[in-house]
């Protein structure tokens, strides 16, 4: 079970590589047209909401178990509060992500365990925003950039140290 609110609006990649091409970032089974990004930024993903629903049954069993019921009260009372503690926990270890805000308001998060990394692809993209005839290889599982052209060189990047 999710508990992020992940709608149509947001999308969540856990993928080893993308490619851009000219002015188009492929990967898994999407592509997005570098134009249509309005943002890129590298902070968590946004904190998920705690569900209305779980406080309403935490306070629904409080008042079954003042009727002395105690196990129902418990059970609803008991549920709710552990999908309260779940969204708690979710919320506690979101960590950094790179994160494509679109302009029809999408946003797409793509994951790395280094920091570091995520803030140097960061770079790569501003490269590939201003520079339309590039062709990108970046490798999140590695942590590899191929062919970016920084400062006007093509070259390669490694950058394994973690934040």
């Amino acid at each position: 079970m999710e508990f992020l609110d992940f709608t149509k609006k947001n999308e969540k990649f856990e993928t080893p590589e993308i490619t851009i091409d000219e002015n188009v970032l492929i990967c898994k089974d999407a592509f997005y047209q570098l134009s249509n990004v309005s943002q890129v930024r590298v902070s968590p993903i946004p904190k998920a909401q705690y569900p209305i629903w779980a406080i309403i049954c935490v306070v629904i069993g409080i008042a079954i178990m003042s009727f002395r019921m105690i196990i129902p009260g418990l059970l609803i009372g008991g549920f709710g509060a552990a999908m309260l503690f779940l969204t708690y926990q979710k919320n506690s270890d979101l960590g950094e992500y790179l994160i494509l805000s679109l302009n029809s308001g999408h946003e797409v998060f793509f994951s790395s365990s280094n920091t570091t990394f995520l803030r140097d692809v960061v770079k790569v993209l501003i490269n590939c925003v201003n520079n339309s005839k590039t062709l990108v290889k970046i490798d999140f599982k590695n942590c590899q950039v191929n062919n970016s052209q920084i400062g006007g060189e093509t070259n390669t990047m490694i950058n394994s140290e973690d934040e």
